[in-house]
C-alpha cells in the first residue's frame, strides 16, 4: 500500500491520536476535511503518491489545523467557542497555526470578490461575518475594497483584527437576530471564509 494511501486510510486514527477526538468523517464530502485548504489536496483526491517532504509537509499542516477543529467539539457552548478562539488569538498562534497554506479561505474569497467585482471596489460595502484576526479583510484590501465591517463573537479574535486598521468598523457579536449598528445603505456581500 503506498504511503498516501496509508495516510488517507488511517486519517481517523492519527486525528483520535493527536486529540482524543472521533474524527471519523460523517458525510463523503468531509473525508478529507484536513487537507481542503493544503497545497496537497489534489494529490490526496487523485490517489497520487506523496514523496516523503510532501507527506511530512501534510502531517505539519494537519496538525496545525487540528486546532481549529479543536474549537468545535460537541457540546461546545457558543461562549466557549468564543473563549477558545481568544486565547487562541491572544497567544499570538491562530494566524501562525492558519497560515496561508493550510487555511486559505480568506484568499479564495477575497480572490473570488475581486473577480465579481471588477469596478469601484472601493465603493462596495462589505460585512465579514467571522471576522477573526481579519485575514479575510487583508485579503480584500490587496484587492482594493476598504468599505469592510467585521463581527466576531472573540474579544481576543477582534483585538488583533483591530491592530490590522482595515475595518471600519467592528462589532462583537454571535450571528443571530440582533440588529447591528450599520448604516441603513445596502451592503454588497457578506463574506464567510
Amino acid at each position: 500500500m503506498s504511503r498516501a494511501n496509508r495516510l488517507r486510510n488511517n486519517l481517523p486514527m492519527l486525528v483520535q491520536q493527536m486529540t482524543g477526538m472521533d474524527s471519523t468523517p460523517k458525510r463523503k464530502t468531509k473525508t478529507h476535511w484536513f487537507c481542503y485548504n493544503s497545497n496537497y489536496y489534489k494529490n490526496f483526491r487523485s490517489g497520487e503518491e506523496l514523496d516523503e517532504g510532501e507527506e511530512k509537509k501534510t502531517r505539519e499542516y494537519m496538525a496545525k489545523y487540528m486546532a481549529n477543529y479543536r474549537a468545535h467539539r460537541k457540546g461546545m457552548t457558543p461562549d466557549e467557542v468564543a473563549d477558545y478562539y481568544s486565547k487562541w488569538a491572544d497567544a499570538q498562534k491562530y494566524e501562525q497555526d492558519l497560515e496561508p497554506g493550510v487555511y486559505n479561505g480568506p484568499i479564495i474569497i477575497a480572490d473570488e470578490m475581486a473577480n465579481g467585482f471588477l469596478e469601484r471596489r472601493d465603493k462596495i460595502r462589505i460585512i465579514d461575518i467571522a471576522c477573526g484576526t481579519g485575514r479575510v479583510g487583508e485579503e480584500l484590501a490587496r484587492y482594493g475594497f476598504k468599505q469592510i465591517d467585521g463581527l466576531d463573537p472573540s474579544a481576543g479574535m477582534l483585538k488583533q483584527c483591530q491592530k490590522k486598521d482595515i475595518y471600519k468598523k467592528l462589532f462583537r457579536e454571535f450571528c443571530s437576530d440582533n440588529t447591528l449598528p450599520i448604516e441603513d445603505v445596502m451592503v454588497a456581500m457578506v463574506t464567510y471564509a
